[in-house]
């Protein structure tokens, strides 16, 4: 059988709704292709002589203020005076930090430095320069002196911090704002920086004075680090037992068991099943009372799983001994603790047991309540379809429309299947019910049940299949309840597939999920790893195979329970490890014909995976998601392969929440940029071989996302693979990141605009080699330029496009008046623009307009069309050419102090290979606000918001080399 295999993906870094989410996928459902027509210039079914935003989908032509302007596109950059050179002009010079990586309680030391770059003197001023969140207030607050021009001043803070997290300082020059400048948007610098444990606070489980994190051998005392072999593994531990228990397969040590059998002595079966320590551990750990031990055990004996063949000892009295009311005496919790502990031999625990039905403590024939243990033959009875309510109150909360407020990660496994399947995100309480109710009566089963939080409050999540039977839900149990309400679920044919373990109110509590079965089904709980693993090795000898793995920290350690039932398939479990070395055994595990069916992460001083495994060679796959719209997007890709999720983990993202889920809009639109005409050069296919779809005029480059049956989808393999091939389209030191994949407004943008910090014009050059495709006027965005980049063999694999060049003053006067203005359908951007041409000194064609605004004649475009140009080549000078950009900076009641605007709005796109068009990307990989960037512009782009494929050489912004 031909073995499908899925590339594991992980995101490290990664926001959007708290509102429900509801998917649903047919077993036959088909991929449906939907291709957008254009309608009009914006696509929204508003013709643009009646639009009031014609490039800016809003079918609803809002208009708040009245101004002709829909609200879509009205002041979306927030406009500025017209700076004259008669002005001062402060900005925070360098914001920073030393040491770069400081540990807790460590000094550090923090500099701001504020700098007048405008042409007058500053006047004294006030810096407000916070460290670590501070507050704003006095303490925080610095008198600056007056600044001539070119003229800095320094003020340095120190500060140590106790917790090891990410922190923020934010640098404000002149913050009461008293000083005229010539630009009031850039007085405000952030840095950010990690504080580290401490040596002394990192864990180190050896004590050899090496942190766990960087210890070769973590559980074996080695201060040398020798390494012999340099295989990362130091000598102290390198042995072939070790390197097993990296991967933890119980399959190969089984195996291994195997072959050496032969040569090994046989050994004797203990007289009491290994599972009988569950119901002994629940005992000693004190989950259940002594009457549920005794009950228990009687029960075992009068079944024979517990045998005497010799008669029990003579009764005797002990101290704690009642007539009236027997107890179990200490010494026999103590000699089952050692038992279980492996400190004493079994039959010692046989004698203890002996020694209590003497006394008529225990009593053959007790009904057991309690037991976990699943070789009872309970009998399925008819049960009506829905999920129970849990017992306690679950109050409801109000879920808001919008955006997807969700600050999780998600980690999904699949597996081939060809049922119908649900899946449902970030409900309250209520609404989980009812959609279970809702869903149990339509034939489906809740397989998988997470708990999330968003802002301290629960939300759950669950994964649906459809199947025949039964389906219960219970919620909000002590263990002990919990196992007595098992016991009762058992008892009407019902098998526990899925449990979760929380805390409520200091207390832990648990969820179970039950289906119709009449198979063997228990659940073990508050083991160590090792004991775990034994006790899975050992249960399966008994043809019981784990389903479900869970782990909680009880004091200093970490503890796991798991759901066992029926089975005589081979199986395996991972071991706790980190991601790549899970990652590894689990392509191990695959390549063996095991699948994984739970994988478990929990932190217990470092984030660590375990997994468990059933024997399978159908198609599967594992997708770690940075956050919600990621992990939707792939289970409607895979849903259309034919897998199924089986399982899905949820943690908090060390994102913040407004970074996340930005890749769609909030709407759900799917954005296309129009207005990059069709020539013989540029078009959808490869330049120069293109055959013209007369349908359009226009090349359309499209968000990546999907719609299918009304949702849209991020269009994973468009944003999620690809090349690292773009650097800066400029080399000046002077230039800044503006506005990112959304504006600071709020607005969709889907572009990088760049802008000097002396607001003046800039180089452009190319951000990667290629061939120019287009280099002409566009009528909205001015003069364009257009490059298509090979990529290793893939031809026009990628472009960029670069708006608002000068192309001369005279020349971009005439194509404004000729060709810009005469194609705005809205009246009233078209008398803005009209206003703006005036008062820049374009009036009549071949009017030498204003240069403030206009450059000079010299200003031209470099490079022509069919022309090949290398990394870092000069393309023209950035302007403000066309009315896209100046009608952001338009100031409606007063043209006289509309913003130049100079700037250059850049485009990323990537030929998607799966369907051959053309998408927008987001270089950094982060598709968000500009707050959620670097804050300089070369800066790495190594934190938790780059959540997609980044784009740019090596990784990093850089400057053309």
């Amino acid at each position: 059988m031909q073995k499908i295999f899925f590339s594991v993906i992980l995101i490290i870094f990664g926001l959007v709704s708290s509102s429900t989410i509801f998917f649903s996928i047919d077993a036959n459902a088909q991929q449906l292709t939907i291709e957008a027509t254009r309608v009009d210039s914006d696509g929204d079914g508003v013709p643009d002589s009646e639009d009031n935003c014609p490039d800016d989908i809003n079918r609803d032509q809002k208009d708040t203020d009245g101004d002709g302007i829909g609200d879509a596109c009205d002041m979306r950059q927030e406009t500025r005076p017209e700076p004259t050179r008669e002005k001062p002009d402060l900005i925070i010079e360098s914001l920073t930090h030393s040491p770069a990586n400081p540990d807790t309680g460590e000094m550090i030391t923090f500099k701001a430095v504020v700098k007048n770059i405008g042409f007058v003197e500053s006047g004294k001023s006030t810096l407000e320069f916070r460290l670590g969140g501070e507050s704003p207030g006095p303490e925080n607050r610095f008198d600056v002196p007056s600044l001539g021009p070119g003229k800095t001043h320094t003020e340095i803070r120190k500060a140590s911090f106790d917790d090891a997290k990410n922190y923020g300082n934010t640098a404000i020059a002149d913050v009461f704002e008293i000083i005229d400048e010539l630009d009031e948007g850039n007085n405000k610098k952030i840095d950010t920086f990690s504080v580290n444990k401490s040596p002394e606070e990192r864990p180190d489980a050896d004590n050899d004075e090496i942190p766990d994190s960087y210890d070769n051998c973590p559980r074996d005392s080695n201060r040398d680090q020798k390494d012999s072999d340099d295989d990362g593994i130091g000598d102290a531990c390198d042995v072939e037992e070790t390197v097993n228990e990296s991967v933890s397969s119980i399959s190969i040590e089984q195996i291994e068991r195997e072959d050496q059998r032969n040569d090994e002595p046989v050994k004797l079966r203990p007289k009491v099943p290994t599972w009988v320590k569950t119901t002994a551990q629940f005992w000693v750990d004190g989950n259940v009372g002594d009457k549920d031990f005794t009950g228990g055990i009687g029960y075992l004996i009068q079944e024979r799983i517990i045998d005497f063949k010799d008669k029990p000892p003579k009764a005797s009295v002990s101290e704690g001994e009642s007539d009236s009311e027997p107890s179990v005496p200490t010494w026999i919790r103590e000699t089952t603790k050692w038992w279980i502990e492996e400190k004493v031999p079994e039959d010692q625990f046989l004698e203890g047991i002996k020694w209590l039905v003497a006394n008529k403590i225990i009593s053959v024939g007790q009904k057991m309540d309690t037991s976990p243990e699943g070789d009872m033959e309970w009998q399925p009875v008819e049960q009506s379809k829905g999920l129970s309510k849990a017992a306690g109150s679950h109050d409801p909360i109000a879920i808001e429309g919008g955006s997807i407020d969700d600050p999780n990660k998600y980690i999904g496994v699949w597996r081939a299947g060809n049922y119908d399947h649900y899946l449902w995100l970030g409900d309250n309480w209520n609404g989980f019910i009812n959609k279970g109710n809702e869903l149990a009566n339509d034939g489906f089963h809740l397989i998988d049940m997470e708990r999330s939080k968003k802002d301290g409050i629960d939300q759950f999540n669950g994964v649906w299949k459809k199947d025949t039977g039964a389906n219960l839900l219970v919620s909000g149990k002590t263990w002990d309840d919990f196992l007595a309400d098992g016991q009762d679920k058992a008892n009407e044919g019902y098998r526990l597939i899925d449990v979760e373990r929380y805390i409520k109110n200091n207390q832990a509590q648990y969820n179970g999920v039950w289906v119709s079965g009449d198979d063997s089904n228990f659940i073990v709980s508050g083991k160590t790893w090792n004991n775990f693993r034994d006790e899975v090795t050992a249960n399966a000898d008994d043809n019981l195979r784990l389903i479900d793995l869970e782990t909680f920290s009880s004091g200093n350690q970490q503890k796991f329970f798991g759901i066992y039932r029926s089975g005589s398939y081979d199986y395996g479990i991972q071991s706790p490890m980190g991601w790549k070395d899970f990652v590894d055994g689990w392509k191990l595990f695959s390549d063996t014909d095991r699948r994984l069916i739970d994988i478990e992460r929990f932190d217990d001083g470092e984030i660590k995976y375990a997994g468990v495994y059933a024997e399978g060679t159908d198609p599967y796959a594992l997708w770690y998601a940075s956050d919600r719209e990621e992990f939707v997007s792939k289970w409607k890709e895979y849903s259309d392969k034919g897998l199924r999720l089986v399982d899905v983990e949820l943690f908090p993202n060390q994102c913040s929440i407004e970074c996340l889920n930005d890749v769609i809009q909030d709407n759900g639109e799917k954005w296309t940029a129009w207005g990059n005409p069709k020539t013989n050069l540029h078009c959808e296919g490869l330049p120069g071989t293109c055959n013209f779809d007369t349908s359009t005029k226009d090349v359309a480059y499209s968000a990546p996302v999907d719609e299918v049956d009304d949702k849209t989808y991020v269009r994973l393999s468009a944003i999620n693979e690809g090349d690292q091939i773009f650097t800066l389209p400029f080399e000046s030191k002077q230039v800044e990141l503006s506005q990112t994949w959304i504006y600071n407004s709020g607005n969709y943008h889907h572009a990088h605009d760049y802008k000097s910090s002396t607001g003046n014009s800039f180089e452009i050059r190319a951000a990667a080699p290629g061939k120019v495709i287009f280099a002409d006027w566009t009528n909205w965005s001015g003069n364009t330029v257009i490059i298509s980049h090979n990529v290793d063999g893939k031809n026009d694999a990628y472009r960029t496009i670069y708006k608002h060049l000068r192309n001369g003053s005279q020349n971009d006067c005439n194509k404004s008046l000729t060709q810009s203005l005469p194609n705005i359908s809205n009246q009233t951007q078209q008398n803005n623009f009209q206003s703006y041409l005036s008062y820049t000194g374009c009036i009549n064609v071949n009017d030498t307009p204003l240069a403030l605004y206009w450059g000079s004649d010299t200003d031209t475009m470099e490079v022509q069309a069919g022309q090949d140009v290398d990394r870092g080549e000069l393309l023209g000078l950035a302007g403000n050419t066309g009315p896209g950009g100046i009608m952001l900076a338009i100031n409606a009641n007063d043209i006289t102090k509309t913003s130049k605007n100079i700037h250059l709005h850049i485009y990323f796109a990537k030929r998607d290979s799966i369907d051959d068009k053309w998408y927008l990307i987001d270089p950094y990989g982060i598709y968000s606000q500009r707050t959620c960037y670097p804050v300089d512009i070369d800066d790495p782009i190594n934190t938790p918001c780059s959540r997609y494929q980044v784009f740019w050489k090596d990784g990093i912004a850089k400057y053309p080399q």
